[in-house]
């Protein structure tokens, strides 16, 4: 229920430098090279978390959050201010917490407080600041003050002269996202309304209805901002997180493709600023995946929860492995419906001479 990546670098001469910088990021650490992360999504806050060990033994030196940190209703708290309290309380994530380990991320749907909730969710402001708080974000940050809860951090530049350096992009996928074409009814309080919204989505992909969608995901304020952390940028890894999946071509879960006008625009801006050794990381559909080529995209399947211990479960292995374009080697490979770890390594150099352009 967990993935993690290592990130290997071995610092050479750089090549010519870009004529302009990129933005700066909001947050920067001259004083760590970046070298190993973990993330991880849909976990309940009221449920057993074995996981943070596990984590723990890792040595991460980042904690990323892809989405659904918490979750409200049945077993679970009934609000977003006892449920990040509760998770808070856990004894793990306590002792992950005091091993002095960064930790950030962003919200999904759950710990925004509406299933599938985007832009016309009432409460979309104090979700932001209720989850800024859980992953204690000063109260004087320029975060508190933006519509989202978008960020970035700069690692490793300037720590041994021309030592490479890492940039991590976190994307605000709910404060500013579109209906659906169809809007979802997941958000309606009766049983297995969640199962008619994946259906929905299922079938006005399979018929193209909602194929020239012009619905956006990010609005124009963090476009901008997401373009100026990417042009130009001289970080040797790139990492965006965003807490749905960005290149699956599964019609049953949210995500980036049921917006095609706004993946498009994001897969233009990734082309046209060639971030070097790009990393897609998220979260929400309760299982692993590791997709595209490239670049590539890796999903944390669920913390404390996974699509294979629902009780429609027997069938989630084989509705996963049906829609599998986008996943590595297809069916055969890059796919998990139940709770697991993994290492992923990244290795990039800056040798003379060599590209430094390329996903």
């Amino acid at each position: 229920h967990l993935c993690v990546i290592a990130l290997v670098l071995f610092p050479g001469p750089c090549s010519a430098p870009a004529p302009l910088r990129a933005q700066t990021a909001d947050v920067k650490r001259e004083d760590v090279l970046l070298t190993r992360l973990a993330f991880g999504s849909c976990n309940k806050a009221l449920s057993p978390q074995r996981v943070w060990g596990a984590v723990r033994a890792k040595a991460p030196q980042m904690w990323l959050w892809a989405g659904d940190a918490v979750y409200l209703g049945g077993d679970q708290p009934g609000n977003l201010e006892e449920a990040f309290e509760a998770q808070g309380q856990q004894v793990g994530y306590q002792q992950l917490l005091s091993d002095n380990i960064i930790v950030d991320g962003v919200y999904d749907d759950h710990d925004y407080g509406g299933n599938d909730a985007g832009k016309h969710f009432a409460s979309r402001a104090q979700s932001q600041q209720l989850f800024l708080d859980f992953i204690g974000v000063p109260g004087d940050s320029p975060r508190r003050k933006r519509k989202g809860i978008y960020s970035s951090y700069l690692f490793g530049e300037g720590k041994r002269g021309a030592a490479p350096s890492q940039r991590v992009i976190m994307l605000d996928t709910r404060f500013h996202r579109d209906n659906h074409v169809i809007p979802s009814l997941a958000a309606i309080k009766l049983p297995l309304m969640s199962l008619v919204a994946a259906t929905v989505r299922w079938l006005t992909m399979s018929l193209g209805f909602g194929s020239e969608h012009v619905g956006d995901i990010l609005g124009e304020e963090q476009w901008q901002w997401l373009e100026r952390q990417l042009r130009n940028s001289s970080a040797s890894v790139h990492i965006i997180v965003s807490s749905i999946q960005v290149l699956t071509s599964n019609p049953l879960v949210e995500s980036w493709a049921h917006f095609p006008a706004a993946k498009r625009r994001l897969l233009n801006l990734l082309l046209s600023s060639r971030p070097a050794n790009l990393v897609l990381l998220s979260g929400d559909v309760h299982f692993a995946e590791l997709s595209g080529n490239p670049p590539l995209e890796l999903t944390s399947s669920g913390l404390t929860h996974t699509c294979g211990t629902t009780f429609w479960g027997r069938y989630c292995g084989s509705l996963v492995r049906a829609f599998n374009r986008h996943r590595r080697h297809f069916a055969s490979y890059g796919v998990g419906s139940s709770r697991n770890d993994g290492v992923r390594a990244s290795e990039s150099s800056r040798e003379e001479g060599a590209s430094s352009e390329g996903w």
